[in-house]
């Protein structure tokens, strides 16, 4: 098996090799994806005959041959390009090894598409898996996206095209058109939120062509006018060239010379005048960026600037403002290079197969049909198994390949707006948030969302995390909050659908990075005004005031990605409790059970002081609860707790503190003794629980108190049980009654957990208290 396998990679590097000087109507290898190539398919039959393509359609898989043979075919007894590539997928992912009995099995991925709405006749990908025992247990797959051209007869079933990367090209802007008018006049559940009248940004850009087709752009006042308008999404990467100050915003209002606009904004400029539109808005040059005035008012009226917009045009990929976002990504031959070719037999009519084939379901779940023999012993004497019912000459279609770079992307699908540069900007995430409709210039070809589709130029798409946080919490044209369905969300579940979104927008929010660190509060400054006119609660400081508990549980884990990024800050003016205290990843840990009762919340001061460019936050304010506390001396407690520091897990059943901060919290000092980390803290350091019990947005059968940890300060007033917060705690009071048994938490059933010994102490000491925390 060992020669097989470098038998394989070495076919595959034989390949790699034998194409690069190829033409351009063989498939070759683009940034070394995985070898296509265009010798011979020996994967049997070739092409597939009528009965295999059946065994397709009725989502049963085809057995393709053995592994072994895979090997043999890949190398001396038939250069198989396509048979090296689903080894070597296969060896990538079997890290014990391949077994030698394993059969090879191919499946249409028709079943998710029809589960989805779609056709159930639809193919996006081509499933190559690894089976074997009995009834074929499924161990590892290779899942390979497929498209053709719309010339060829597989076209109806295979919707996907060749995605074009030449995302600056007339194509490209015929397609972002016709996208903008269907949503205009087709989406009915878009209509529902664009608004019935627009407030308009202070400034936009005028933007006017020529007579010899250079573009003309000057600074235009808008406030008393209603015109539709393009809003631009990116990435300032540093300080701006061109910009507009109290000292210049005359000058721009006359002309504002494009030789001085970086690249990123002539492109945006150029799409504008594609669309059909007159008018920019840009934030550089439609903000005075000297002046705190105008800043804190445009700031003010965000929320409208993003959702009036026409549509919102997203430079996805450009780290900088002086990339610009309508250079092409890679040519059409790449994508075609960077795939397999395969043909594959079509019937004449697929529309009167397909109801043949339906007629033989069994269940409505689109995998069931009769017994394979039976339905085969039918089909002979059909007459789709007479050859003149297929078209003599097969479709030509595409798998593509992926890159060797540990995520199996390949070139057809559209890069995920999440990965691409604009998704670390802080100031984004709200943007995206506020767009009715964008226009995406990612980092492979251009997409479209609004709130009824997702489309891409060509190729394949992925779902977007924040999108669908947004989705979760939308209103019907009344202002009642409704399901995706358009159905009405009850008062109870309102609650819980507004407090789960806002601490995904948190999440994903501190995950960001803002170069000005003032900016964490005004960068959500727009959702922040959106929800308060939805819902009428208060903000206060990065929380709102009804879901006040559930919200100061926050926390910063060491152990997940981005931990570098976690720091205390000394010189940041705000209060201890609120998350925009420490940079870095947040998450959120609440139980369904709190007895704390919140007395007050009081914000004294919010706002931004010093002299451009060197402002910065001031948020003073204090909460002050009734809750529980331990008594519980610390030199009794603490040594009960770990710290999930860089490199070591978090596992069940385990008191954990998290301090705020990470490691540069200079209240809880982190020291290894035996290799585990371990912390040191003040005697005087309190536990106040904010809630207790199982729910922790997942499945989770052990009880846990979960609170925040607090050390005592001396006020100028001499005023006692006032604290700041230092991090956050979890106390395992129960654990499961088998020690080794920690792998199997989810499959636990209440009866297999017993309390922690800790856990009770922990219970008899809490006790109610007032605390004030500023």
């Amino acid at each position: 098996m060992r020669r097989m396998i470098a038998g394989a990679k070495k076919a595959l590097h034989r390949n790699k090799n034998k194409l690069q000087n190829e033409d351009d109507s063989q498939p070759s290898v683009y940034h070394q994806p995985q070898t296509p190539q265009n010798t011979s398919i020996h994967i049997p039959p070739a092409p597939p005959d009528q009965w295999f393509i059946l065994n397709l359609f009725t989502s049963k898989f085809v057995n393709i041959g053995k592994i072994t043979e895979f090997f043999t075919w890949s190398q001396a007894g038939g250069h198989c390009a396509l048979c090296s590539y689903i080894l070597v997928r296969f060896i990538d992912e079997c890290e014990s090894g391949l077994p030698v009995n394993a059969d090879v099995i191919v499946r249409w991925n028709t079943k998710d598409t029809a589960v989805k709405g779609g056709r159930k006749d639809e193919i996006p990908s081509f499933d190559f898996e690894l089976s074997w025992g009995f009834p074929h247990g499924r161990a590892k797959s290779c899942a390979m996206n497929c498209f053709t051209s719309e010339d060829e007869n597989m076209a109806y079933y295979i919707t996907t095209r060749p995605s074009n990367p030449d995302i600056g090209s007339s194509a490209a802007f015929a397609n972002a058109r016709t996208w903008l008018a269907e949503c205009d006049h087709e989406h009915t559940q878009c209509q529902q939120v664009f608004p019935g009248s627009v407030e308009m940004p202070t400034r936009i850009l005028e933007i006017l062509v020529t007579e010899n087709g250079d573009y003309s752009v000057r600074l235009h006042d808008s406030a008393a006018e209603i015109v539709s308008y393009v809003a631009l999404s990116y990435i300032w990467g540093g300080p701006q060239a061109c910009q507009t100050l109290t000292s210049n915003i005359d000058e721009h209002k006359l002309q504002i010379p494009t030789g001085k606009l970086p690249r990123t904004i002539m492109d945006a400029v150029r799409c504008t005048n594609e669309l059909g539109l007159t008018y920019l808005w840009v934030d550089s040059l439609c903000i005075i960026q000297d002046s705190v005035e105008d800043k804190a008012i445009e700031i003010g009226r965000m929320s409208n600037i993003y959702k009036n917009a026409y549509v919102t045009i997203s430079a996805a990929k450009a780290t900088t403002c002086e990339e610009g976002f309508l250079n092409s990504r890679v040519t059409a031959d790449d994508v075609l290079r960077s795939s397999f070719k395969l043909k594959i037999l079509t019937p004449k009519d697929p529309v009167a197969l397909n109801q043949w084939i339906e007629t033989y379901r069994v269940r409505e779940d689109f995998s069931n049909y009769l017994p394979s023999n039976r339905l085969e012993a039918i089909f002979r004497t059909s007459p789709w198994s007479d050859t003149d019912a297929w078209f003599d000459m097969p479709s030509m279609v595409r798998l593509a390949a992926s890159f060797m770079d540990g995520d199996h992307k390949d070139l057809l699908t559209a890069s995920d707006i999440e990965d691409e540069p604009i998704s670390k900007r802080g100031w984004t995430l709200q943007e995206s948030w506020l767009s009715r409709r964008m226009l995406i210039y990612s980092s492979g070809q251009l997409s479209w969302r609004c709130r009824t589709r997702v489309q891409v130029d060509g190729g394949v798409t992925k779902s977007n995390t924040y999108w669908n946080i947004k989705d979760t919490y939308r209103f019907d044209e009344n202002g009642e909050m409704i399901y995706d369905d358009g159905s009405k969300v009850p008062d109870s579940g309102k609650d819980f659908i507004f407090g789960t979104m806002w601490r995904d927008i948190v999440g994903e929010l501190s995950s960001r990075t803002l170069s000005v660190a003032a900016d964490k509060l005004n960068a959500l400054e727009g959702i922040v005004q959106e929800l308060r006119l939805q819902t009428g609660d208060e903000y206060v400081a990065g929380l709102w005031k009804q879901h006040l508990v559930s919200q100061l549980s926050w926390y910063q884990d060491p152990t997940r990605v981005g931990s570098e990024s976690m720091l205390w800050s000394k010189e940041r003016s705000c209060p201890s409790w609120s998350w925009i205290k420490t940079d870095g990843p947040v998450s959120f840990s609440y139980a369904e059970n709190s007895r704390v009762e919140v007395k007050y919340v009081k914000i004294l001061r919010n706002e931004m002081v010093g002299d451009y460019p060197n402002l910065r936050l001031e948020v003073d304010g204090g909460v002050m609860l009734r809750a529980p506390m331990s008594t519980l001396p610390i030199t009794e407690s603490l040594p009960k707790f770990r710290f999930p520091a860089p490199g070591h897990s978090h596992f069940a059943f385990t008191n954990v503190i998290f301090p705020d901060g990470a490691l540069t919290n200079p209240e809880l000092l982190v020291q290894t003794v035996s290799g585990e980390p371990v912390i040191s803290a003040p005697h005087t350091l309190r536990f106040l629980e904010l809630s207790w019990g199982k729910k922790d947005g997942k499945q989770n059968i052990a009880d846990e108190s979960r609170g925040l940890v607090l050390l005592p300060i001396k006020t100028i007033e001499g005023r006692e049980n006032v604290y700041q917060r230092v991090g956050f705690f979890v106390v395992a009071l129960e654990e499961d009654r088998e020690e080794d048994n920690v792998v199997t938490l989810l499959s636990l059933e209440p009866r297999d957990v017993r309390p922690t010994a800790f856990g009770t102490v922990w219970k008899r000491s809490l006790k109610e208290e007032v605390a004030l925390i500023i």
